[in-house]
């Protein structure tokens, strides 16, 4: 053999031929993976720009937190049109978690410490075709990683979901944490017999936003000094809008913050017990029992 000849190439027609996978299908060589990132596509959309999130991206920083909690936490975005966007965007479907069940062997598929520092939630499986497919809740699809991850440890094709982060923490805490955040049990909007499927997923088109339609008012329509039919006096906006106290607003949203935050951080920590052995379910449920019943008393 000649070996400074170039090494045999293997013929085109013997080369595998990879299918193309769906727009929806995630695996490292899928489309999603050369998809931006969340912030990227917000801005895309034009529902920030890029000064706000550059912002956000120093929040988030700061205080540990995901950007899309962190954006809403700011207030540059509400949480419906965040998920709404990203939906649109990446052409995902939508669900919601109020009053829905997650079946245990489902829960079982992804660990409790992926669930809570990704904030990711298993929502129903579909057993056809090779492997599977296991349909996740998520807020950050672009979360590759754990997408990845997911795919390693079931076998299954992972289908992305959009679900709000206040759901997604809801649900975590509900079926992963026992509770922590939830402990009333009449109020509980997740303890319910009806379970996920493929019927429970909806897309942004099928559910347009309602739009608010601003009618300009006409010149010639003063404000009237009284009622004449009631007798009564229009109320100034002065009198109706009380001037808060300086710092106040600030205040109580540093404080929302470093709760969250707490929120966070202490899901994290039992998540990791609980996988760890450390710590059970029960055992975490119990002791936030006792908590919420000091609470109460106190």
């Amino acid at each position: 053999m000649n070996w400074g000849e170039n090494p045999l190439q293997p013929e085109a027609s013997i080369q595998p031929q990879v299918p193309p996978c769906s727009r929806r299908c995630v695996t490292q060589e899928g489309p999603m993976h050369d998809r931006f990132k969340l912030g990227e596509i917000l801005v895309q959309a034009g529902l920030i720009d890029e000064m706000q999130l550059q912002a956000a991206l120093g929040e988030q920083a700061r205080w540990g937190r995901r950007l899309g909690v962190t954006l809403i936490k700011m207030g540059m975005v509400e949480e419906g049109h965040l998920i709404r966007a990203l939906a649109k965007q990446l052409d995902l479907p939508v669900a919601s978690l109020a009053g829905k069940k997650i079946p245990e062997d489902v829960l079982a598929l992804v660990p409790c410490r992926v669930a809570t520092e990704h904030c990711v939630v298993p929502l129903f499986t579909n057993r056809e075709g090779p492997g599977g497919k296991l349909f996740l809740g998520m807020e950050d699809p672009s979360n590759l990683a754990v997408l990845d991850d997911l795919r390693f440890r079931t076998g299954m094709e992972i289908h992305p979901v959009m679900v709000g982060p206040t759901e997604l923490g809801e649900a975590i805490d509900r079926f992963y944490l026992g509770g922590a955040s939830n402990p009333t049990p009449s109020a509980d909007p997740f303890r319910s017999t009806d379970t996920l499927g493929e019927g429970s997923l909806y897309s942004v088109d099928d559910d347009p936003e309602p739009r608010v339609e601003l009618r300009p008012s006409s010149p010639s329509q003063e404000p009237r000094a009284a009622d004449s039919e009631s007798g009564e006096k229009p109320i100034e906006l002065s009198e109706a809008m009380p001037t808060l106290p300086e710092g106040l607003l600030e205040n109580v949203a540093r404080a929302l913050e470093e709760t969250e935050q707490t929120r966070s951080v202490t899901r994290a920590i039992a998540g990791l017990l609980i996988e760890k052995g450390v710590l059970t379910l029960e055992e975490v449920q119990e002791r936030i029992a006792e908590r919420t019943t000091t609470d109460a008393a106190s």
